[in-house]
């Protein structure tokens, strides 16, 4: 017996086993951990020594210092977290690029299907005629016989027939200029139409309001001048050009090696931000000083002024024109060399209607440009073709033997 001192009173206490006592201090710890007591061992009333071992540890001894962990999801650790993420990272490497280009190389089937039936439009419009359709065939002279050109309905509207497109062309008003005031208004509601047809789903631009844009072009063949004359052979040369029509025997080279149709990238429609491919620089150049396409690129090249540039290529499929529906072959398709007109005419569309200038074939599919030839083919022409063989491809009389493989 051990004698503690109590208020006022010695009160015996009697002694308890130092065993019983650890166990005491275990089951107090358990129960601080929201543990069950019977897990390990507890009291029951009548047993002799006051403990017994109760549940799953009944028939063997607890341990001692044993934890139990809390029923619940276990949880990761910030290793394993790390690890996962890097993982997802690594798979999202490996296959979006894999995506993106399934994607690009669907789309890019998609805008030869547009071209293809382009192409069977060119000569759906030639059976009944009798003639391809033209880019320009209103003409006037001078007094003094000079030509000049009044730049008037694409090829594009021209077929719309032949295009699935007959209601659209019924409401279309052919009687004047399409550039003059009275046929824009007259034409408005024809010429706000989008048709997704002659669009490239790969060039993205920003959406502008205004009137039906356009990505394919008509090839007015090697020459810088738009407006075709004696001057510049070569501006004869082209399987479209102005103030002439031609028949399916005017292609001495064969339509299938001449290229008819080929896409173009759209203008950025931003003022400040040059979109590569889409816009052009607007120069002051005196084209009657230049005679080679390749005294073109170069002028091009000297004349570029960041602060004049036209960003609204590809306007309206309404109209002939480089700056609508039309581009030439002066220099390979994507090209390195910035593409100029030689003039610095911006307001209103007549005026943008008249440019000469070097405007190339370009797009968003990697390594080239999609090409219809005259006799209905399509193709994808990459952009390392040699220039000379570029330029041939562009001519319908010039005489070249083409092979496959450009």
């Amino acid at each position: 017996m051990q004698e503690r001192e109590s208020v006022g009173a010695l009160v015996s206490v009697p002694e308890c086993p130092s065993g019983l006592l650890q166990r005491f201090r275990r089951i107090h710890a358990v129960m601080g951990r929201g543990m069950d007591p019977r897990l390990i061992g507890g009291f029951t009333p009548g047993s002799p020594s006051g403990v017994v071992l109760q549940g799953p540890s009944a028939a063997r001894p607890p341990v001692i210092g044993a934890v139990m962990k809390r029923p619940g999801f276990p949880g990761y650790t910030l290793i394993e977290v790390l690890v996962a993420i890097s993982l997802i990272g690594l798979l999202l490497a490996l296959f979006l690029p894999a995506v993106q280009s399934a994607r690009e190389s669907a789309r890019r089937m998609q805008c030869l299907n547009h071209l293809k039936q382009i192409g069977i439009g060119l000569h759906s419009y030639a059976s009944s005629t009798g003639v391809f359709p033209p880019v320009n065939p209103i003409t006037k002279r001078f007094a003094n016989g000079d030509f000049y050109s009044v730049h008037c309905h694409s090829p594009l509207v021209r077929m719309l027939p032949e295009l699935e497109q007959r209601p659209l062309f019924d409401t279309i008003n052919f009687d004047g200029s399409p550039i003059s005031s009275p046929m824009l208004w007259a034409n408005s509601t024809a010429m706000m139409t989008r048709l997704n047809l002659f669009m490239c789903e790969s060039d993205r631009g920003v959406s502008v309001p205004g009137y039906g844009r356009v990505n394919y072009r008509f090839d007015l063949g090697p020459s810088f001048a738009v407006a075709a004359g004696d001057i510049f052979p070569l501006s004869w040369s082209g399987p479209f050009t102005v103030h002439r029509v031609y028949h399916a025997a005017d292609y001495p080279d064969g339509l299938s090696n001449t290229a008819a149709v080929s896409e173009r990238l759209q203008g950025g429609w931003q003022d400040g931000v040059f979109k590569t491919h889409g816009d052009y620089y607007l120069t002051n150049i005196n084209i009657m000083s230049l005679r080679r396409s390749d005294q073109a690129i170069a002028a091009c090249m000297a004349a570029r002024n960041p602060a004049s540039v036209e960003t609204r290529g590809g306007e309206s499929w309404f109209l002939s024109g480089l700056h609508f529906t039309c581009y030439n072959h002066c220099a390979p398709p994507n090209p390195t060399v910035f593409e100029c007109v030689f003039d610095d005419m911006r307001e209103g569309i007549p005026r943008r209607a008249l440019h000469d200038g070097v405007i190339s074939a370009t797009s968003c599919h990697p390594g080239g440009v999609n090409v219809a030839c005259m006799d209905g083919s399509v193709k994808f022409v990459r952009e390392t073709i040699d220039l000379a063989v570029w330029r041939a491809f562009s001519t319908r009389n010039g005489g070249e033997v083409l092979t496959d493989g450009y």
